[in-house]
């Protein structure tokens, strides 16, 4: 019993050794607080990415339907140059 107890003791010390000591609290909350931190930056970035492509979905649809009408058709030189310059801020 003795050497099946000392085996797993010897087992549980390598093992946390192996682990670089990740079984003490102290680093199960921060790797905790790491992983959340993460997550959210995650999401941020997910999030921020939605809308920034669905503010540019908007303006190239709003760019497209504008193309069809009169005004632009009689100022075609001025419009392409202006959509070219708000095209270069957007992207």
């Amino acid at each position: 019993m003795e050497k099946k107890k000392k085996a797993k003791l010897i087992e549980k010390l390598e093992k946390s050794l192996s682990e670089g000591g990740k079984e003490d609290i102290g680093d199960k909350y921060f790797d905790k607080e790491e992983n959340t931190n993460i997550r959210k930056a995650i999401d941020w970035k997910r999030h921020h990415f939605f809308v920034a492509c669905i503010i540019v979905t908007i303006f190239l649809m709003l760019k497209f339907e504008y193309s069809y009408t009169k005004m632009f058709a009689e100022n075609i030189t001025f419009f392409l140059i202006m959509f070219v310059i708000i095209d270069i801020f957007l992207e």
